[in-house]
């Protein structure tokens, strides 16, 4: 495990800025390369089969392209995006609501020893600490300020997705969303971002149209 301060050489610009910037980070494998485009890419974990063909999609896109993804290893989305990316050789780092050294979830095990190898677990929670549910808001403002942009994948209205969307649109970072049916509700958080202003993409190429923008 490596560990970083604010006053230390390495520690990422990206965190200097952001509101509370963790004290220390403690880490395994490697941080994100700032001169690389990053995006934080969430979804809910109670997903649909929807929810999950558009992680493997985006993720195999965005992968394809280069482009560095950060999300919380949880189940259903986080956990499918990640997977995707590392299946295709991508980097993908995984930020975590507990010590950088304990698991969670467990049936995850696999996914953060990979994470460990091809990008990196990432927390600002000293190692052994316990994943306890005050964390995880804390956690998700560092998943949108280690990105460039933050891409929802399938959310409903209370979803701890949006609370990454709203450390996002506070940072000043591109917010993205995946349209869903109107009438479903895992998809009503979605609709929502995108009423409040953000890009809809309903395609690979959108989503990379939205990220050129993007000054690093």
């Amino acid at each position: 495990m490596k560990i970083l301060c604010p006053e230390d050489e390495d520690y990422p610009e990206n965190l200097k800025n952001i509101y509370l910037p963790p004290l220390c980070l403690y880490y395994y494998g490697r941080l994100p390369d700032e001169k690389r485009k990053t995006v934080a890419v969430v979804g809910c974990r109670n997903c649909t089969d929807y929810g999950l063909r558009m992680a493997d999609y985006f993720g195999e896109g965005l992968s394809r392209h280069g482009i560095q993804i950060v999300s919380g290893m949880a189940l259903g989305i986080d956990g499918r995006v990640q997977r995707q990316v590392l299946d295709r050789g991508g980097e993908t780092f995984g930020v975590l609501g507990s010590g950088a050294d304990v698991i969670y979830p467990k049936n995850n095990a696999d996914l953060y020893e990979r994470l460990k190898k091809q990008g990196g677990i990432i927390s600002e929670i000293p190692p052994g600490g316990e994943p306890v549910a005050v964390n995880f808001p804390r956690r998700n403002r560092l998943i949108a300020g280690l990105s460039n942009a933050v891409l929802v994948i399938e959310a409903p209205y209370r979803s701890g997705s949006l609370i990454t969307v709203n450390y996002g649109v506070e940072q000043g970072k591109e917010i993205m969303a995946v349209p869903g049916r109107i009438d479903d509700p895992m998809s009503a958080g979605c609709l929502d971002v995108i009423k409040s202003g953000a890009a809809a993409v309903t395609s690979i190429d959108d989503a990379i149209d939205v990220i050129s923008k993007i000054f690093i």
